[in-house]
């Protein structure tokens, strides 16, 4: 059975990448395509984009912006960083198909916030833009970023708020995905 088939009788179906690999972004856009082909009802949800912003990626699909004054109002450079490029085919083809993109990750201002001071360095406003549940990790990917952050530091306090950053920003993208 082809992937496509496959892949097309879930609800979400998730690609992922190594953000600075060209050919992972290609390799999204063929999965897009092919889902596409079997539904033309579907989204695109990217991390590459924080919710606040979800209005300008609506204004650039929409054709209200182009591609400068989308880069510029997301902040896309300052907030995620690698070259756009890469992910240029996958918005050309999701505006030329009219299928919405949701912008999925959390504002870097609230993860930086809690980098240096946990969910407590939050105001109670910040907070409720967060889900209300960040699940601790398993055991293993605990380990997996442990060894990660060992490169950078050893300091614990500094680990926890990492590995709940982390945490933040998946809980945070797969709420939204679900919405």
């Amino acid at each position: 059975k082809p992937l496509a088939d496959t892949l097309a009788q879930n609800r979400v179906v998730f690609v992922g990448e190594v953000h600075d690999r060209y050919d992972h972004h290609l390799n999204q856009l063929a999965v897009l395509r092919a889902l596409h082909q079997k539904n033309p009802n579907i989204a695109i949800g990217v991390e590459w984009f924080q919710q606040p912003f979800q209005g300008v990626v609506n204004d650039f699909l929409a054709g209200t912006i182009d591609e400068t004054a989308l880069l510029r109002q997301s902040e896309y450079y300052e907030r995620w960083g690698y070259d756009f490029r890469q992910l240029r085919p996958i918005l050309a083809y999701a505006k030329a198909n009219r299928l919405p993109v949701v912008a999925l990750n959390a504002p870097v201002e609230l993860t930086r916030k809690v980098s240096k001071g946990g969910l407590e360095a939050l105001t109670a406003t910040e907070r409720a833009q967060l889900p209300a549940v960040i699940h601790p990790p398993s055991a293993a990917y605990r380990q997996q970023l442990k060894k990660i952050f060992a490169v950078h530091s050893d300091d614990k306090q500094q680990f926890e708020n990492f590995l709940l950053v982390q945490r933040i920003w998946e809980e945070t993208m797969a709420q939204q995905a679900v919405r």
